[in-house]
Parts: C-alpha cells; sequence; structure tokens
C-alpha cells in the first residue's frame, strides 16, 4: 500500500510545535471593551488586532459589516465607535460574552468569536488524539499538519483493516483531527482510498459540543468509541460509491469541483475527462454559459458523480505544485464528501 506514516520523532516535532504557537483564548464580557480613538481597550490595556478588530467585534455582537461601513459613511467613524460602545455595553448588561482568540507568535488578536465557538485548545486537542491511538493500537497517523496561525490536521487509519466496495473500490477506515481558530474544532471519520490514496470524510462530522474542555473531550470519547465500533467506516459507505458511479454528474457539480481547483482546463484535464465532457455538451447544443442553477441541476455530463468526487479528493489530497494550503486542502475534501453524501444527486431522479 503506497501510505506514509509519521513516525514518533516528527510526531513530537510538530506536537511541540502545536503547543509552543497555540492559540490563547479569552472569554471576555462586551462591556468589557470599549473603542477609542478607533483602538479597541480591555479593562484599559489596547489590543493589537491583526487585522480591522473593529469590525470583528461589531459583526460578533451582530452588527453586519456592511451596515457598519455605511454608518461610518453618513456619521463617521466616532459616531460609528458610539454605537458599538452603546451596543456592546447594553449587551454585557445581559452578560453577553465573546471569545478573543490570539496569537503569542504575533501578540495580536487574530479573531472574535461568539462565546459558543466550539474551539479546544491546542494541548486538548493534542490529548484527544493521542488518547484514541492508545485506545485504538492499529491507527496510524498518515498526516500531521501544523502551523504558526494555530491551524492542525492530523489524519488517521488502521492500514492492517481493509474494506472492498468494489472493483478498485479498497478503503481503510480511520479519524480526522482538524481545528484553526476561524473554523473551530471538527473530527470527522476518514476514508483512505488504496489505490490514489485520496482521502475523503464521513457523511458528518463527530459531534464537538460546547463548554470548557475537559467536557468537551469527555463527550468527544464517547462519540469516537461508537464510531469505533463500527471500523470508523461511515454508514452506508459502500451504497453511496454504488449509486455515485452510477449516476451522471450535472453541470453543477462539475462546477462545483472546479471552483475547488485552478482555473486552466488543462489541469482540470488532469483530473477529470474535462475536454471530452465539454465536447459532448457542445454536440448536444448545451451552452452552459445561459443555464440557470436548476438547469445546471438538470444538465446530465459525459461522466459520474464518482468521477467528480475523485478529481476533488485526488487534488485536495496530494501536493501538485498549485499552492493550495493544507486548510484549504482539507476544506475540498470536505465539498467532496459532502457532495458525495448528500441525500440524493443531482440527476438521479430525472426521466429519459
Amino acid at each position: 500500500m503506497k501510505t506514509t506514516q509519521i513516525n514518533s520523532s516528527e510526531f513530537a516535532q510538530k506536537r511541540k510545535l502545536a503547543l509552543e504557537t497555540a492559540p490563547v483564548r479569552k472569554i471576555v464580557n462586551t462591556g468589557d471593551l470599549k473603542i477609542k480613538n478607533d483602538e479597541i481597550y480591555l479593562d484599559g490595556n489596547k489590543l493589537l488586532f491583526s487585522r480591522d478588530g473593529i469590525s470583528q467585534f461589531a459583526e460578533t455582537i451582530g452588527i453586519p459589516s456592511t451596515f457598519i461601513t455605511k454608518y461610518s459613511k453618513l456619521f463617521g467613524d466616532e459616531g460609528r465607535n458610539k454605537l458599538i460602545n452603546h451596543i456592546s455595553t447594553g449587551l454585557g448588561s445581559n452578560n453577553k460574552k465573546i471569545m478573543l482568540i490570539g496569537s503569542p507568535v504575533t501578540g495580536t488578536v487574530t479573531d472574535v468569536k461568539s462565546a459558543r465557538h466550539k474551539y479546544i485548545s491546542a494541548s486538548s486537542f493534542i490529548k484527544l488524539v493521542e488518547d484514541t491511538l492508545n485506545d485504538n493500537k492499529n491507527l496510524i497517523v498518515n498526516k500531521f499538519y501544523v502551523d504558526e496561525n494555530g491551524q492542525l490536521r492530523i489524519d488517521t487509519f488502521d492500514p492492517n483493516k481493509q474494506f472492498n466496495f468494489g472493483r478498485n473500490e479498497d478503503f481503510f477506515a480511520g479519524l480526522n483531527f482538524a481545528q484553526s481558530p476561524k473554523e473551530g474544532t471538527h473530527l470527522s471519520q476518514f476514508m483512505f482510498r488504496q489505490i490514489c490514496t485520496n482521502g475523503m470524510f464521513g457523511n458528518s462530522d463527530i459531534k464537538v459540543n460546547f463548554g470548557f474542555d475537559d467536557d468537551v473531550i469527555k463527550s468527544l470519547y464517547k462519540n469516537i468509541a461508537k464510531v469505533a465500533e463500527h471500523n470508523f467506516i461511515p454508514v452506508g459507505f459502500g451504497e453511496r460509491i454504488k449509486r455515485a458511479s452510477e449516476v451522471r454528474a450535472s453541470y453543477s457539480e462539475l462546477k462545483k469541483a472546479i471552483t475547488d481547483m485552478p482555473e486552466s482546463p488543462t489541469t482540470i484535464e488532469k483530473f477529470l475527462p474535462y475536454n471530452h465532457i465539454m465536447n459532448d455538451l457542445r454536440s448536444r447544443k448545451i451552452n452552459v454559459e445561459k443555464l440557470n442553477s436548476q438547469q445546471e441541476k438538470n444538465c446530465r455530463l459525459a461522466c459520474s458523480v464518482w468521477d467528480v468526487v475523485n478529481a476533488m479528493t485526488d487534488f485536495g489530497s496530494h501536493d501538485y505544485g498549485h499552492n493550495v494550503g493544507q486548510m484549504q486542502s482539507h476544506k475540498i475534501q470536505k465539498d467532496a464528501s459532502e457532495m458525495f453524501f448528500k441525500k440524493n444527486f443531482d440527476t438521479e431522479n430525472l426521466i429519459g
């Protein structure tokens, strides 16, 4: 099997980096934050933001950025600041809280989120991974990504259990652990396709509760144990492969895949028979530029949904030199999984 296992030394190095650069979280009352001269202060101390902190703060307490922009034009920045202070003080009197996320590397606040943002600490995240590996001895770490912005991704699977779902459809199952300040903490079942080393996720994230780390971790242990009982395989995975292989993809589904890839047709052709697909559409006198969204969903292509899903997971699972970051790759794989597990493929109920 073509695969890479992260050894203990490399795991330890990445673990060390994850903990050293781990973002700091602080829950504060909105009334404790004040804007003065376009700066935000917490208990009299000025906060440094990596990007527009006032807009982040305003959006988090429920003021749309478009409204803030228009309000600033009408009443100036001072009027805008008074409005935000007034609203945040009022919310604070009702014990409205938000989460400030800061970087120890830059010394700045990088994100402002709701206090219910599901985001555990890096130490709790790493402990969860290590405990899961200890409880499931056959799982190996296939990928461990970490950066100084607090983004973490760890893919695991069991190389000793191979599951066959049809011709050339051999998979190994495990778990994907991912988190970032912006997206929070996410756990998913992870399916590793042997023939092409593509990775994809399950049909829904393993539930992450809101709360303190210890409580969140306890509930996650229980949820992980449940999927482990089924060898980490998503429910109905084999049947989905069969259906996706038999149903022709829609132009809407192809368009979603192309959106996640570089725009060059030459590049897309490496993952999908793009020229053949477009030539077939032209032979049928179909101008995709004139299709509305519903027509795009009804437009059958000369490829299957499984072809499109595999193109996305292939592009998202490997470094082909297109400067796609790890977290963007993670998003592409999630997009592919959402397409694969959606209730109905676009064209499967069309007649004729």
